[in-house]
């Protein structure tokens, strides 16, 4: 004859009961009866709700909504079992001691747990609770629970009640099955909750339970087993819609559903700390990657682009992550060739400056080493010297580079030394002033749009000419003055400084380039 197994039936019921509603729909709380309440009084109290259903009402913490006539006579049924009126007593005020001969502060104690669990939960069904006040609420529940159970005077009161009630069908084994659970049994209806809700947060804030560590680690991952399994089911969606080639599809519903429900598993389910979590998310980046990588060709590259990132971001082992890592650098390195065409069409067209232009962007973003050197030597080709050029397309004769350059200084000197004289300022004056100003020669001649322009497309007789003329318009205008004075001392004075004009022209060209 095989014996009852009391203490597995118990710690089943009691997980069994303890959902959200482990309050809300306790019997004594419906009833108004206490929990101590003879078989005598309950039978009484039967008969009388029968007469007046709506007289049911617990003067501490009242029902949100009057119980109907059918939840009333549930809740008698199930005072009326041994096992159940135990699970719902221990979840229900005690209040002041009596025959149990409990000390006062263990009644105080459960009771308070009792008020705050039960209001968290009321609030969390009106969905009135949020922010720092859930976060309070929690804690307290959680504190005031755990002292409550700490104390051995809490389970002598339980057996005492399971001897008052005097049914065969209890004995020590019970109370002994219900203090195997009860930790999971208090985290319970927080997992429903958060299970049903899928919210996060509800699921973060189980870790205000003090309890075992496996006990919370187990209850988030219960918690979170819909948000693990949607997961795997939009991995599995993203893989059907790249088989189909359906990249638009793909793309849409990785950025829109599968990411963003990674980064909710994330905070339910941290993948530093667990490893189904981990696992699932990785799978998740890793199909992310291979379509990527199914992608190819110019039509889908910017789907491919996209997924990639997000697998990058998504990834959590070091051989995906390396992986990915791979073929992001491969799509770089394609497309950085590509754009090299486009440069290259530049320059067979004669924009030269906007060939440079865009390969300095490409610099700017390269990070293979190979796309480093390559943009480089590009760009050592293409840039002119400050004193030469290269030959600009469909000009046959040699660039006038620094002869362009000359011309523009002698343009400066030359205006400088003609106003020196119109105002009649000393040489020692004109030569400061000159000194102060010949940056912005320096400047224009050092500035792309120069380099690539009259440096590249002037011939050099055309510079000479370009420099001759106001140098011979000063001289021939000025001949027996002081023109030849004020053009000597102002070469002189420009000359000698472009020690500094030469690199504050760069500044002042770099700080206009950002």
């Amino acid at each position: 004859m095989s014996v009852p197994d009391r203490a597995g039936s118990a710690s089943r019921r009691l997980l069994a009961a303890a959902g959200p509603e482990v309050y809300l729909r306790n019997p004594f709380r419906v009833t108004g009866l206490p929990t101590d309440a003879p078989a005598k009084v309950l039978r009484q109290r039967r008969q009388l709700l029968q007469l007046r259903p709506d007289g049911a009402v617990d003067a501490r913490l009242p029902l949100p909504e009057t119980a109907t006539p059918q939840q009333v006579r549930a809740a008698f049924d199930q005072l009326e079992q041994p096992e159940q009126r135990l699970i719902a007593e221990l979840f229900w005020w005690w209040g002041e001691p009596g025959e149990c001969g409990c000390p006062a502060r263990t009644h105080r104690a459960h009771d308070d747990a009792i008020r705050a669990h039960a209001e968290v939960l009321d609030l969390e069904a009106a969905l009135a609770v949020r922010g720092e006040d859930r976060v309070d609420r929690w804690t307290d529940a959680a504190d005031a629970w755990l002292d409550a159970v700490e104390q051995d005077a809490f389970w002598r009161h339980l057996a005492h009640r399971m001897r008052a009630l005097r049914d065969r069908r209890l004995d020590e084994s019970t109370v002994d099955g219900f203090r195997a659970v009860i930790g999971q049994a208090l985290l319970e209806p927080q997992v429903v909750l958060a299970r049903t809700r899928q919210e996060p947060v509800l699921m973060e804030l189980l870790e205000v339970w003090d309890l075992d560590g496996d006990l919370v680690y187990d209850a988030r991952l219960r918690a979170a087993e819909p948000m693990l399994a949607r997961t795997k089911a939009l991995t599995e969606a993203l893989r059907e819609h790249l088989e189909l080639r359906r990249g638009d599809e793909a793309a849409g519903l990785a950025l829109n559903e599968l990411v963003p429900m990674v980064d909710l598993l994330e905070r339910a389910l941290p993948a530093d700390r667990f490893r189904r979590a981990a696992w699932v998310r990785d799978q998740a980046a890793v199909m992310l990657n291979n379509g990527a990588v199914a992608l190819d060709g110019k039509q889908h590259r910017w789907q491919a682009e996209l997924l990639l990132a997000l697998a990058g971001r998504l990834a959590v082992d070091p051989d995906t992550r390396r992986g990915i890592e791979e073929n992001q650098q491969a799509t770089v390195t394609e497309s950085v060739h590509q754009q090299i065409e486009v440069v290259l069409t530049l320059v067979k067209v004669g924009n030269q400056l906007g060939a440079v232009r865009r390969l300095r962007e490409l610099r700017a973003k390269a990070t293979a080493p190979a796309d480093i050197a390559l943009l480089d030597s590009l760009l050592a080709q293409l840039s002119p010297s400050w004193f030469t050029a290269r030959r600009a397309p469909g000009h046959r004769s040699p660039p006038a580079g620094w002869l362009a350059q000359a011309a523009v200084c002698l343009w400066f000197v030359a205006g400088v030394a003609w106003i020196g004289v119109a105002l009649g300022l000393a040489a020692r004056d004109l030569g400061i002033a000159t000194a102060l100003v010949s940056v912005l020669p320096v400047t224009v001649v050092q500035a792309d749009w120069f380099r690539y322009g009259p440096m590249a497309r002037w011939s050099r007789g055309r510079a000479v000419l370009a420099g001759l003329i106001p140098v011979a318009v000063v001289l021939g205008v000025l001949w027996g003055g002081p023109g030849p004075a004020m053009l000597l001392t102002a070469l002189a004075a420009f000359l000698l400084a472009l020690v500094a004009t030469v690199p504050l022209g760069q500044i002042v060209l770099s700080v206009m380039d950002r």
